[in-house]
């Protein structure tokens, strides 16, 4: 059971587990009401009297309850979006405490079948690393963004073709990261006509200086002791010309703030999450450009993304279950980018649409692909507006349950590799 957020078709999500009764909610705006909250419950047995309810407060027992929105869990097919609004909090130094809002299920007005809420998850990994620490890096499933830094709040005053058809989240780095996103997909544009040169793009459209990102980035790790995968993965902007000098101005920038805490590559395609620990860093930093990258030992090679360029959830689907065959047992981690692409004909002819409304049309279905499909084989997932997902709750659950997988093999009569995750292929170079 979860609650998920919209926000213009963009939603939040807090699952309970991967095989149990799950309960969320979520946040959508394409209505006069910015970032409403959207419920949702999954694997229940929907019995006549069952009721959902939002509440502001944690609904601790039935008695006296005050629903801001109640639901009869007969009368919906699982979600039920609610014109409560949901506001981009500050998350700078707040505890993982629910925020704002819980969700709960009530059977016949005498039970709390279940529970749950929003709040941050800075250490998801770390709190679970008895569990998962022997884990390499490329067996852990890691909750991503598609192009983290192009990220810019929703309001009527902005929305614009451009930020329609540019903007694919609306938390910041810190935010993004603090909600459970381990793996940041970055394009980086190079101007030197700016007083800051390097900044995050959308393609050839800039967003924020690459320094508002390192800040977020800085500020977080102080908080936290889980690892986070930063993927230099294009450089859209500036970078054709003499781009020998500025590759190397731009890794000495990222070396200067963040060179304490990365890790360093020598550690290998094998490295486990208690080697990273031991290490004290917790930032893997990838850069695209091959040269640059292995002449440098801080920097590691950028995470191959399975991107299909593709419009419909069918296709969609068919392209990610062809990655994952094709992936499952790789030894370094890759990015399943699940997320529906526009096309120019969009841009063109459909202004009014863009990447939030064709996040709405996804995030649901690409939630339950990896929560029922892919929870045993899934990388890095990434995805646009993050928050309309449940993707951190999937990662954090399947997770565990790989582990409880390889621990039922192993008891079985049946040959049990130890790696049973890893099946080794050629790192990408």
């Amino acid at each position: 059971m979860y609650i998920m957020l919209v926000n213009f078709l963009l939603f939040f999500g807090l699952l309970q587990s991967l095989h149990s009764k799950q309960f969320y909610a979520k946040i959508v705006s394409n209505s006069p009401v910015n970032r409403q909250l959207e419920l949702n419950w999954v694997n229940f047995e929907n019995l006549d009297g069952d009721w959902i309810g939002l509440f502001d407060y944690d609904p601790k027992n039935v008695s006296n309850l005050n629903p801001l929105v109640r639901v009869d869990a007969n009368d919906f097919p699982g979600y039920y979006r609610t014109i409560v609004e949901f506001p981009i909090y500050s998350l700078k130094n707040k505890s993982e405490e629910c925020i704002g809002y819980w969700i709960a299920y009530i059977r016949n007005k005498k039970k709390i079948l279940s529970k749950n809420c929003i709040r941050p998850k800075k250490q998801w990994m770390f709190d679970s690393r008895f569990s998962i620490g022997e884990f390499p890096l490329h067996s852990v499933f890691l909750p991503g963004v598609h192009n983290g830094g192009s990220y810019f709040p929703y309001s009527p005053s902005s929305d614009t073709i451009i930020t329609r058809y540019s903007v694919c989240q609306d938390e910041d780095i810190y935010n993004q990261l603090s909600y459970g996103i381990r793996y940041l997909d970055l394009r980086v544009g190079y101007y030197s006509d700016l007083p800051e040169k390097f900044w995050v793009n959308h393609d050839v459209y800039r967003f924020h200086p690459l320094s508002a990102v390192v800040n977020d980035l800085l500020a977080f790790v102080k908080e936290s002791r889980d690892v986070v995968i930063v993927d230099i993965h294009r450089f859209p902007a500036g970078f054709k010309s003499n781009n020998r000098a500025k590759h190397q101005e731009l890794v000495n920038y990222l070396e200067r703030s963040l060179g304490e805490h990365l890790i360093p590559r020598a550690l290998g395609l094998d490295v486990t999450l208690n080697d990273i620990w031991r290490t004290n860093s917790t930032i893997i930093l990838a850069y695209a450009d091959r040269h640059t990258a292995m002449t440098h030992p801080l920097l590691w090679p950028t995470i191959p993304q399975e991107w299909g360029d593709k419009q419909t959830l069918p296709s969609l689907k068919a392209f990610i279950k062809h990655a994952m065959n094709r992936r499952s047992y790789s030894n370094y981690p890759w990015a399943a980018m699940a997320e529906l692409t526009p096309t120019t004909f969009d841009i063109l002819f459909r202004p009014s649409e863009g990447i939030r409304k064709l996040a709405g049309l996804s995030n649901r279905e690409v939630t339950k692909w990896f929560r029922e499909d892919w929870w045993d084989r899934a990388s890095i997932v990434a995805v646009d507006f993050f928050l309309s997902t449940d993707i951190v709750d999937v990662a954090i659950n399947a997770n565990l349950d790989r582990i409880y997988c390889i621990n039922v093999s192993r008891s079985t009569t049946f040959p049990v590799n130890d790696t049973a995750l890893v099946n080794p292929v050629s790192i990408p170079y």
